[in-house]
């Protein structure tokens, strides 16, 4: 019983002894990179485009290297409806597992546009409206060993049937990307 009782009268002890307040680190963190403000974003308002077409589909206009490779499939999509700057339908295909092109394709004249986005590590198309000429793309940045160190958006404005770089920042992905 000796024993016993010494054992737990040091139990007791050792639990019940003060102890040191944790040591704080002195080398701080990095503090976060400062989020994208919504104030820099460029707004689709301010980039209007004409009223939606309502005509007739045109033909493709194989006039470049990817409306040949695609031919069917912007054909195909001619018979849809504009989703962007009033005139052009989005175009997507499957390239693989977990893999989609995209490219856009003009209701009124037939022509595709020259940029294509998506593929293996994007960027997708995220943003985009009927009545705006602004675009809004985003997707991994990856090193040349395909690792990804960081995401971005990129925005282009639809000027003279071409999509012109506006803009980009580090972003995060969208909920519903």
């Amino acid at each position: 019983m000796p024993r016993t009782a010494l054992a737990l009268c040091l139990l007791l002890c050792a639990c019940s002894a003060p102890t040191s307040p944790p040591v704080e680190p002195t080398v701080s963190a990095p503090a976060p990179a400062p989020a994208h403000t919504d104030a820099a974003r460029a707004e689709f308002g301010a980039y209007p485009a004409d009223a939606p077409f309502a005509g007739p589909a045109a033909a493709l206009a194989p006039d470049t290297a990817l409306a040949r490779e695609y031919r069917s499939r912007f054909t195909e999509a001619l018979t849809g409806e504009p989703v962007f700057a009033g005139e052009y339908i989005l175009v997507q295909w499957g390239c693989g597992t977990a893999c989609v092109e995209q490219a856009f394709v003009s209701k009124r004249s037939g022509k595709v546009l020259e940029t294509r986005f998506g593929g293996g590590y994007g960027p997708w198309v995220q943003g985009l409206r009927l009545d705006s000429r602004l675009l809004t793309v985003e997707g991994p940045v990856m090193d040349a060993a395909l690792k990804q160190t960081g995401y971005r958006t990129w925005e282009y404005v639809l000027e003279d049937g071409k999509l012109v770089p506006l803009q980009d920042y580090a972003s995060t992905p969208s909920t519903d990307n």
